[in-house]
């Protein structure tokens, strides 16, 4: 039997409704009585809480890591380590939850056939412009994912199922999705069969099954199941804002979105070792931090930075929060004196850029520019 039949037979046997969309003809499975399905490139497309019925659940980031993890567990899954941003064999930086696997898909380690359960910190450097515009968007986000190498089409209907029975069990309102079948799915080399969940117009989760890795021979397939936790917790919590579940609420009114956002991911990425530069990764940071002071970022980023590096190091090993701190800040304040010496037109120093703007500042005086001159840069 062919996996598309495999998932269509899932479906049908658990009473979800095979509907053509009156709006964009996209077939998929729903038990909503709507004829339209909200999918974001319908013509009508819907919001994430449409329909939901149930209260807002309260529950946190980590707690729905620690769930995860532990659900799987239970069901004889194995706790998988989440890898460094900067260890991607095919990307600037890790972006899915299947990248923990790139060290036996190009055999630098013996494959496992076990069935794994990761929570995955990730990294996309296009998501930047949309995390500013497009809801549901973050540079930074959390996969939950479960992988199982050289697993049968049936394995994978089977994680799937335990996946549905997790949504459940931490309160997500199942009977509000919709999940769509691809044609063909592709990652580099590889091909597949992908499952996409929806809600409204935003989608949760990608379900895939991967038979075709022409690099790896001893790899015939892979099961694939990963949901962005930030997007899950936005349907739990039922907030406003996509951010609110995880940005912390104090510091909404001094910083924008734009800037928790870059900080967020500033701190991920300092915090694992990965510095400012001119090239390749490094030169994301030193982006990130020129961003961050575009966007009118306070310099009273200790408390922000501290939030941020609880959680990120709750889930994977960083360095030191000291050293977190630091770097951070040295980036922030890089650029924040980059700024204003080429608003001046004066030249720096080699050293005259990573220290603190105040002390900037004082060292311009003892240049000679006036405090008014220094001022009208500093509003500008």
């Amino acid at each position: 039997m062919r996996i598309e039949e495999h998932i269509d037979g899932y479906f049908k046997d658990n009473h979800w409704q095979e509907k053509t969309c009156s709006q964009c003809n996209k077939v998929y499975w729903t038990k909503k009585d709507e004829d339209v399905c909200g999918h974001s490139k319908c013509k009508l497309p819907g919001k994430i809480h449409d329909g939901i019925k149930s209260k807002p659940k309260n529950i946190t980031p980590l707690e729905i890591t620690k769930r995860h993890k532990e659900f799987f567990m239970t069901w004889g899954y194995q706790e998988e380590a989440p890898v460094p941003l900067h260890s991607s064999e095919t990307t600037l930086y890790v972006g899915a939850a299947l990248q923990a696997l790139d060290r036996e898909l190009y055999s630098h380690r013996d494959i496992q056939e076990t069935r794994r359960v990761i929570v995955q910190p990730c990294i996309r450097v296009h998501a930047r412009e949309k995390a500013h515009t497009k809801a549901g968007c973050s540079t930074t986000f959390t996969i939950c994912g479960t992988e199982h190498i050289n697993a049968t089409e049936r394995e994978f209907i089977e994680g799937l199922d335990k996946w549905m029975e997790f949504l459940s069990n931490i309160g997500f309102p199942l009977t509000r999705m919709n999940f769509y079948r691809g044609n063909t799915w592709k990652g580099g080399e590889m091909r597949g069969t992908n499952v996409t969940a929806y809600m409204g117009n935003i989608q949760i989760g990608d379900c895939v099954y991967i038979d075709t890795i022409p690099f790896n021979k001893k790899i015939q397939s892979i099961a694939d199941i990963e949901f962005g936790l930030e997007r899950m917790l936005w349907v739990l919590l039922r907030t406003e804002k996509y951010g609110d579940g995880f940005h912390p609420t104090w510091c909404a009114r001094e910083f924008s979105y734009e800037a928790m956002d870059a900080i967020r991911t500033l701190t991920l990425l300092v915090g694992d070792g990965i510095k400012g530069g001119n090239k390749g990764q490094e030169a994301i940071v030193r982006e990130l931090a020129k961003e961050y002071v575009e966007e009118k970022g306070s310099l009273h980023i200790g408390e922000l930075i501290a939030e941020y590096y609880g959680y990120w190091n709750s889930l994977m090993r960083l360095s030191s929060e000291d050293e977190t701190q630091q770097g951070v800040k040295s980036e922030i304040y890089r650029a924040y004196n980059h700024q204003m010496y080429k608003k001046l037109g004066i030249s720096p120093g080699r050293d005259d850029l990573r220290i603190h703007p105040a002390d900037c500042v004082r060292m311009l005086k003892s240049k000679g520019l006036t405090t008014n001159q220094i001022i009208d840069v500093i509003r500008r």
